[in-house]
C-alpha cells in the first residue's frame, strides 16, 4: 500500500472521555468531508487511532485547495501532506531515502512509534533511517535543520512527511451547541464570532442597521470574510432606522446604555425565536465608556440569556492582531463606527437608572418582523478619480438639492452621509458619499471647493 493523504493531528480531543472522544472525532471527520465536498473536493475520510486521514479521490492533484480548508477548520491542530504506508520496515524506510533525494540541506529525523508492537523504538529507527541518509551524502543539524522528515509510526498503517501545517485548534463546530453573536462588522465582533466558534459552538450574525443599504454592504463584506471560517454562520439584520429620532430624545449620556439595553432584548428575543442558548458580543472591558463593568452589568441586566464575551479581558492591539491573522481586519476597517449618538456616555450608571431607560425605547419584541437574512447590498461610496462636476456637501445636510446636479455628501464617519445620498438617489438626483478622512485624502485638485454648508 502507498498513498498520498492528508494526515489531520487533533488536540485537547484527546483528553475527553471515550465516549465524548468518538462523537468529537465524529463531527471532525463529518465537518472535513463537508468542507471538502462544498469546494468540489472528493475524498474518504475515516480516523485511526489518535489520528484523522484524508484520502483525496485525486491524490495530492488539488493539494494547495486542500490546505487552505485544513487550515480553517476548527478542532485540527496541525495536518501534513504524507505519504501512506503498511506499518514494515522496508516500506517506511524506502519512502524516507526518496525524500531524502529532494533534500539540498541539513535534514533531522522525527520518529514517533505509536504502535509499540514496531519491532525497534523511535530512537533506534531514527538512527538506522538517519544513518542511511548520511550515506546519502546528507548532513544531519539536529539543532536547527533546514528539512525536518517526520514519521509517524502506527497500527493502522504508517505516515512519513516533510511539511506540517497549523490548524486553528479548538473544537469541532457545533459540538457545544448554538450561540447568535451581535454583529457590527466592525474588528471587534467578528474577532469575538471566531473565538466562541473555535471554542465548538454554531453561530448566527446579527446585525441592527439605524442606516441603509450603504453600511450594510460593509458589514456584509466583512461576514463575507469571515464565512470562510463560520460555513454555516448566517448574517441577519435588523433594519430600524427609526431608533436614530428615538435615541435623540433620550439625555446626552444615557443613550448608549438605552441602545445596548435595546439590542440585547432584541438579541434574546431572537435568539429564542432560532433555538440559540447565548449571546456572544465583542465587548472589552475597559475598552469605552459603555464597557465600563458598571456599564456592562446595566446592559447585561436587561436579559437572561447567558452573554458571553470572548474578548472580554483582550486590548485592541491584541483584537486587531487575531482580525489580520483571520482576514478580517481590512474589511472591518471599512466598516465606519456609528457617529453622533452622543459626545460621551455615564459610565457609572445603576441598575433603576437603566431600567428607567427602556420605558423611552420600544419594545424589542415588536421588531422581531423586521429581521431578515442578509444578502449583498449596494453601496454608494464615491470610488471615481475625481470629483469634478459634483457639489460637495458637509454635514449638517441642509442645503436644497438640484436635480440638474450631482453631490457627494460628507460627514465624519459617512454613515449620515450615505443615509443623504440614499435618500437623493430615491428622488432621482445622482449622489455618493464619503467619510471625512477619505474626503480630505481626495480633496487635492476639487474645482470649486467645499460647498456653503463645509465645515472647513
Amino acid at each position: 500500500m502507498r498513498k498520498n493523504v492528508f494526515l489531520v493531528r487533533f488536540g485537547e480531543i484527546w483528553l475527553k472521555s471515550e465516549r465524548t472522544r468518538r462523537r468529537l472525532i465524529a463531527m471532525l471527520e463529518q465537518d472535513i468531508s463537508r468542507r471538502l465536498s462544498d469546494e468540489g473536493i472528493k475524498a474518504r475520510i475515516y480516523s485511526i487511532r489518535g489520528r484523522i486521514v484524508v484520502d483525496p479521490e485525486d491524490g495530492w492533484e488539488q493539494r494547495e485547495k486542500i490546505k487552505r480548508v485544513l487550515e480553517r477548520i476548527f478542532g485540527i491542530v496541525s495536518f501534513s501532506p504524507a505519504i501512506m504506508v503498511d506499518t514494515r520496515l522496508e516500506d517506511i524506510e524506502e519512502v524516507v531515502l526518496q525524500f531524502a533525494e529532494k533534500i539540498d540541506g541539513t535534514f533531522k529525523l522525527e520518529v514517533n512509534r505509536a504502535d509499540k508492537r514496531f519491532p525497534i523504538t523511535s530512537m533506534e529507527l531514527a538512527k538506522r533511517l538517519g544513518g542511511r541518509l548520511v550515506e546519502m551524502g546528507k548532513r544531519v543539524d539536529l539543532k536547527r535543520p533546514k528539512h525536518i522528515i517526520g514519521v509517524d509510526i502506527r497500527q493502522e498503517a504508517s505516515f512519513v512527511f516533510m511539511e506540517e501545517f497549523a490548524g486553528p485548534g479548538g473544537l469541532p463546530y457545533g459540538s457545544q451547541g448554538r450561540v447568535l453573536a451581535l454583529f457590527s462588522g466592525g474588528i471587534d465582533s467578528p474577532v469575538a464570532a471566531w473565538y466562541i466558534t473555535k471554542r465548538g459552538c454554531e453561530v448566527d450574525l446579527l446585525f441592527v442597521n439605524m442606516f441603509d443599504e450603504s453600511l450594510e454592504k460593509r458589514v456584509y463584506d466583512t461576514y463575507f470574510t469571515l464565512k470562510d471560517w463560520l460555513p454555516g454562520a448566517k448574517l441577519f439584520v435588523a433594519r430600524i432606522p427609526e431608533l436614530r429620532g428615538v435615541l435623540a430624545k433620550i439625555k446626552e449620556g444615557y443613550r448608549q446604555i438605552a441602545y445596548k439595553r435595546f439590542i440585547y432584548g432584541l438579541a434574546e428575543e431572537f435568539a429564542m425565536k432560532i433555538g440559540a442558548d447565548a449571546i456572544v458580543t465583542g465587548e472589552s472591558l475597559g475598552q469605552v465608556s459603555s464597557q465600563t463593568l458598571k456599564s456592562l452589568v446595566a446592559i447585561e441586566d436587561k436579559v437572561k440569556m447567558p452573554v458571553f464575551r470572548p474578548l472580554i479581558g483582550f486590548d485592541k492591539h491584541e483584537t486587531m492582531k487575531i482580525a489580520r491573522k483571520i482576514g478580517c481586519l481590512g474589511p472591518s476597517e471599512r466598516v465606519p463606527e456609528v457617529c453622533r449618538m452622543e459626545t460621551h456616555s455615564i459610565t457609572n450608571i445603576s441598575l433603576d437608572v437603566a431600567r428607567k431607560l427602556d420605558n423611552e425605547m420600544p419594545d424589542p419584541r415588536g421588531f422581531l418582523d423586521r429581521i431578515i437574512e442578509a444578502k449583498t447590498a449596494k453601496d454608494l461610496f464615491f470610488d471615481k478619480e475625481s470629483m469634478e462636476g459634483y457639489e460637495i456637501i458637509h454635514y449638517p445636510f441642509d442645503k436644497k438639492l438640484d436635480k440638474g446636479k450631482k453631490y457627494i455628501f460628507v460627514c465624519k464617519s459617512g454613515l449620515e452621509a450615505s443615509l443623504a445620498a440614499s435618500k437623493a438617489r430615491e428622488k432621482g438626483i445622482e449622489a455618493y458619499y464619503l467619510d471625512e478622512a477619505t474626503f480630505m485624502k481626495r480633496n487635492t485638485g476639487t474645482k470649486g471647493g467645499p460647498s456653503e454648508n463645509s465645515l472647513e
